[in-house]
């Protein structure tokens, strides 16, 4: 073998210890950006509390029919949490499926406005007009709207 094939050969065995510096400088500086990003849990916490307002207005609503009753859905503004009810003062809760809360109350989130929802033994709702609640924390606000009469809820 020829010298400058030895020394081409041993050129293109590995990286370059500026070539591994570089790389390993550009890991830090994603790493950095992408914690950052994902330090701030409200934003999360916004969302999760929208879709489960969302997901306790539909079984409420599915509650109400399949027991032939009237549900009323109580929406307390700050903190946010719900109620599900047989009567409007709440004096008869009904439990949540499983061994939780309709809406664990949440210190970092609030709601625009409480707002109460009455779903009949039809499912249908008493609204008059499409409620929009603005789930609140943080830097940002998520929208869940419930359809009149229909008591659709969902997050547009």
């Amino acid at each position: 073998m020829s010298a400058p094939t030895r020394a081409a050969a041993r050129r293109q065995r590995g990286f370059t210890l500026v070539e591994l510096v570089v790389v390993l400088a550009l890991l830090g500086v994603l790493a950095g950006i992408s914690a950052a990003r994902f330090s701030d849990r409200r934003p999360f916490a916004v969302s999760a509390v929208a879709d489960q307002i969302v997901s306790a207005l539909r079984t409420a609503q599915a509650t109400a029919v399949a027991q032939r009753q009237t549900m009323h859905v109580l929406l307390q503004a700050s903190p946010a949490a719900m109620q599900v009810c047989l009567d409007p003062a709440c004096s008869v809760p009904v439990p949540a499926p499983g061994a939780g809360e309709w809406l664990p109350p949440s210190a970092d989130v609030t709601l625009d406005a409480p707002a109460t929802i009455v779903f009949t033994a039809t499912g249908e709702t008493t609204l008059t007009s499409t409620l929009q609640l603005q789930v609140l924390g943080g830097p940002g606000a998520v929208n869940v709207r419930v359809e009149a009469r229909s008591g659709h809820a969902y997050r547009p």
